[in-house]
């Protein structure tokens, strides 16, 4: 009798978690938004997975556990069937279970010792299937329920990663995975995280609208002709495709290695659990893959996964915590950025005490208030943001959030866009200085945020070029708490260094609005000193490919604005010397394609990174932030990191170069006529 009551208690449990589920996953698949985190869902899975292991006659061919993504939904779309079906991944969560999992594959394969295993990241995004015939892209499928999927091909057009012709004619098939940046996903605050908003925007029936939310890929298998037809597999290993997908053009992910033992792969997964925050997609685990692709072929798959595959699961970087309040803080054009004082909490490794809110249309779609119990989520290198509100735990009396009317800084009337309009903001001020100073602009070393603000309490620096009079105020800074003697020397001698200036950087400096970093480049490659950039046109820089209406309307104004002409010639008067090394005819080999090499920087240097880095761009080359095939150097300094690891993969034939000396070597092998000293 008590084994027929628990039985009992047991299927009415399943039926309960099999509805969760199913919500759970049609949000998931299906729409813009997600209810429960991950964790949440993992959770009750494996609660169910359970309880349907225990009880078999439980198992229900509609339940979660028996189920491959969701059924394509959308009925403007065309439903195809997949070559081969596209089947999900068995989920790892600890070292026991992985364990198993490696038994289980030794057992089950002819493998004699530890199988090397392929390691990748588990990006959370969009599964895709892209299918090339004669080297032209045909179709693409999402995953759907693993055997048909929806046809995305002109979404999927719209991805400029994503190669629409390949020098490779026979017929082929790429699997991969569609994702949104975590930089871009701060634009759509009408998504609750970047997995909904590139499954959503792939949704979409106007690509015109895909392609403006900026999507990416990142392939991670490849599917020939003869494989398809169960022929032997083109090649040897899953690496040596991967090598081959991105000989093609094809994005593959650089965080990929292997492992020949377990003790390796803990290391690898700790070091992918570690990196994961400073990514700027998103990922939730470490994938792992038998390399060898004839063991693949012994294991096969079942109706849910292949046996040769899983994913080894990261602990959550999304936490839940309260908001206690919300400011707002002032940034250097006026725009005020609302932020949420929360209740203390673990997340990926630290305790948060402050989220972002991004801006006031973020929190009015989403209805966010004080009080409310929120979703935290963390990655890149963000502050962690808000992203979702747990509607069930709020409290009935809670009040919506009211955008403020004044400035928090300096009291100023608020404009009809919630921007201070007041430039003598001293929040404003200091959010300019702090820009000023910082790696991507003028790098000035011993002016951080603490220190800035009390040079402008003291009345000691007003306006940018007070910074270059800080030389005449020297017993004055002596004064000051934390200015001792040669910190106040170290910073003296920084300043008079940042007279002698690269154009871009000078330009990113001025803060124009919409002038990022990678603009700013861009400009000084298109004119050669700064008063050809003041005389040019609105016609002129439209005319320049990357440079927008917005843009060009700004640096315009900003050219015209006395206010900042007078800023530019005193900083002149100074002694400020600025070059341009990116323009063409002072560096013909910026474009010759051919010479071009791939550097990557690992570990620290005795010159601040940036300053590398732009050496290395104006002797014509690259530089790039992952390890791939396409790396020509890596330039290690002191403590080297996992990059060193990876380059040093013998089928890469990445060159290292131990030092700031091997790489001016190769700078000036590469051009004897221009030699650029580090």
């Amino acid at each position: 009798m008590n084994q027929e009551r628990t039985r009992a208690k047991a299927a009415a449990k399943a039926i309960s978690l099999r509805e969760k589920l199913r919500s759970w996953s049609e949000q998931y698949y299906n729409s813009s938004f997600s209810e429960v985190s991950d964790q949440v869902y993992d959770a009750h899975y494996r609660e169910l997975a359970d309880l349907e292991a225990k009880y078999p006659d439980l198992v229900s061919i509609n339940s979660e556990t028996q189920k491959i993504g969701s059924s394509p939904n959308s009925p403007n779309r065309q439903k195809k069937a997949h070559s081969i079906p596209m089947l999900s991944l068995e989920n790892i969560f600890n070292k026991e279970e992985l364990e198993h999992w490696l038994k289980r594959v030794e057992k089950q394969s002819s493998a004699k010792d530890f199988p090397k295993i392929s390691c990748e990241y588990k990006i959370d995004g969009l599964s895709i299937s892209l299918f090339y015939q004669a080297g032209e892209l045909k179709r693409a499928l999402t995953r759907g329920d693993g055997n048909i999927g929806e046809d995305v091909t002109e979404n999927i057009k719209t991805i400029s990663s994503i190669p629409k012709e390949i020098n490779f004619l026979e017929e082929l098939e790429i699997r991969g995975e569609v994702f949104m940046t975590f930089s871009v996903f701060r634009n759509f605050p009408q998504f609750s995280n970047p997995r909904n908003a590139a499954s959503g925007s792939l949704k979409l029936l106007d690509a015109q609208i895909c392609k403006e939310r900026k999507l990416d890929f990142f392939a991670f298998e490849a599917l020939f002709f003869e494989e398809k037809n169960g022929l032997p597999p083109k090649f040897e290993s899953h690496s040596k495709s991967l090598q081959f997908l991105g000989s093609l053009g094809f994005p593959v992910n650089s965080q990929n290695c292997l492992a020949s033992d377990l003790e390796q792969l803990e290391k690898h997964y700790r070091n992918f659990a570690e990196q994961r925050e400073s990514l700027d997609y998103p990922v939730d685990g470490m994938v792992l893959k038998l390399d060898k692709l004839s063991l693949r072929k012994e294991l096969k798959e079942n109706k849910k996964y292949p046996r040769w595959a899983a994913a080894y699961k990261f602990d959550s970087l999304k936490s839940e915590s309260q908001i206690l309040k919300i400011t707002c803080e002032v940034g250097r054009s006026g725009t005020l950025t609302p932020v949420a004082s929360v209740l203390p909490v673990k997340l990926g490794g630290s305790t948060v005490k402050r989220a972002s809110l991004h801006n006031f249309d973020f929190i009015k779609k989403r209805d966010i208030r004080v009080g409310d119990f929120v979703f935290l989520h963390k990655a890149g290198e963000i502050i962690p943001e808000v992203i979702a509100v747990n509607q069930s735990k709020r409290n009935p009396q809670s009040q919506v959030f009211r955008i403020p009317e004044n400035c928090p800084s300096c009291e100023s009337k608020l404009s009809e866009e919630n921007k201070c309009l007041n430039l003598a903001c001293p929040a404003q001020i200091e959010r300019k200085f702090e820009h000023w100073c910082s790696k991507s602009a003028l790098e000035i070393k011993g002016l951080g945020k603490n220190s800035l603000k009390l040079l402008l309490e003291k009345k000691l620096i007003k306006k940018i070029p007070d910074l270059y009079r800080l030389k005449d105020k020297k017993e004055e800074l002596l004064l000051l708490e934390g200015f001792q003697e040669k910190s106040v020397t170290n910073l003296l001698s920084s300043l008079e260094r940042s007279k002698q200036i690269e154009l871009f950087r000078f330009l990113h400096g001025l803060g124009i609005k919409y002038l990022g970093i990678s603009l700013a480049k861009l400009l000084s490659q298109k004119f050669k000193d700064l008063d050809s950039l003041k005389k040019s046109s609105l016609e002129e820089l439209l005319l320049i490919e990357g440079i927008g209406k917005s843009l060009a309307g700004e640096l315009i104004k900003y050219f015209q604005d006395p206010i900042n002409l007078t800023l530019i010639n005193e900083l002149l008067e100074l002694g400020f010397q600025i070059s341009n090394s990116q323009f063409p005819e002072i560096s013909p080999r910026f474009s010759d394609k051919k010479k071009k090499k791939t550097f990557v920087l690992t570990g620290t240097f005795n010159r601040a990174r940036a300053e590398i880095e732009s050496k290395i761009e104006n002797s014509g080359h690259k530089v790039s932030k992952q390890i791939s095939s396409k790396v020509d150097y890596l330039v290690c300094g002191e403590n080297p990191g996992s990059k060193l690891i990876k380059a040093e993969k013998q089928e890469l034939k990445i060159k290292i170069l131990k030092d700031l000396e091997e790489l001016e070597k190769i700078l000036n092998e590469a051009d004897q006529h221009t030699k650029q000293p580090l």
